[in-house]
């Protein structure tokens, strides 16, 4: 009997198939790294830019594979490159630029903020940690979560409290320990709905005067919500009140890598304090989008980050001094 002939079909399919795979992928990291600065005119294509670290490390983890696989320079391995370039392009300049210079002098304001997550099931759980932390202000995102005891618990350490509608039914909600001056809800829309502005505002003073807290939660970035409209809502607002002593914290629904975050950086006209630290999704944060910003009469004493509560984000600890010398 002759030898078997065996048909070499399948290896080329296979061939085929790894080719038109390479094809696919290289193009695919192509658009990425496109997409990644189109950011700068879309904020639709800006969106990718919140991942940006994450890209980069997978890009970089893909080239080596592909490197030792190939054993040669492929396109696709040079499209990984410079999707990873592109990436890196986004994220260095949140790691280089100046940090915010802390003071050793005694914090006079304690601010205390946090998306506790409106399906907590731990809301006295929340509570209770937030009278331990004896903050002066506390911010609370999605506090439709608290339950009837927490609500009375946090009441009686914080009997002042303002919400963003001025009607109980925005769950962005202010408290203090010590009476403001005023303040108020900056909703527009039905801010439950998140289709406007969620933000709440309040006016104290202390020995060097009075100074505003503005918390915010923002919408989901586009193509979910339109944050461009209500960052400049909040820019308004913050016109009307003296920026040097404005402390606005909260969700923001942002990364520092975005084009987006660099413009409300500029928009709100403010130093903002928190760097790259991530605050979500607990339990395993991999995102800073919980953000804080005071204006140049503060100093930060420190910035830490809570811990988990329930919540899918972390609490921001936030302690300021008032600046020494001249206003700047």
């Amino acid at each position: 009997m002759g030898d078997r002939v065996i048909s070499s079909r399948p290896a080329k399919r296979i061939t085929v198939r790894a080719r038109r795979y390479r094809i696919i992928a290289t193009v695919a990291l192509f658009s990425l790294a496109a997409a990644l600065q189109l950011g700068r005119v879309s904020s639709l294509a800006d969106f990718p830019n919140n991942f940006a670290p994450l890209i980069a490390i997978s890009c970089v983890v893909g080239v080596l594979i592909a490197v030792i696989v190939e054993r040669r320079l492929t396109l696709l391995v040079a499209s990984g490159m410079v999707s990873a370039l592109s990436a890196l392009c986004q994220t260095l300049p949140e790691f280089v630029r100046s940090p915010p210079i802390f003071t050793s002098r005694p914090a006079t304001v304690r601010l205390v903020s946090l998306n506790m997550y409106k399906q907590n099931a731990s809301p006295l759980a929340v509570a209770q940690w937030i009278i331990s932390q004896r903050a002066d202000i506390v911010i609370l995102l999605e506090a439709s979560g608290l339950s009837a005891d927490a609500r009375n618990l946090l009441s009686a350490y914080f009997p002042y409290g303002f919400d963003c509608s001025n009607n109980g039914r925005c769950s962005t909600i202010l408290l203090s320990r010590s009476a403001p001056l005023s303040g108020g809800g900056l909703a527009r829309a039905d801010p439950e709905d998140r289709k406007g502005v969620s933000a709440v505002w309040g006016k104290f003073r202390d020995e060097h005067g009075p100074f505003t807290v503005v918390g915010v939660h923002m919408q989901r970035p586009p193509p979910m919500g339109d944050q461009a409209t209500a960052i400049n809502d909040i820019a308004a607002f913050l016109d009307t009140v003296p920026r040097r002593r404005a402390i606005v914290a909260g969700d923001f629904n942002l990364t520092p890598w975005t084009f987006a975050m660099r413009r409300q950086d500029h928009i709100l006209n403010l130093p903002r304090l928190t760097r790259t630290n991530p605050t979500w999704p607990a339990p395993l944060p991999l995102l800073p989008i919980d953000q804080v910003y005071a204006g140049s009469g503060w100093q930060p004493v420190q910035l830490l980050r809570g811990p988990s509560l329930g919540s899918d984000h972390y609490a921001v600890i936030t302690d300021l001094a008032a600046a020494e010398g001249p206003e700047r």
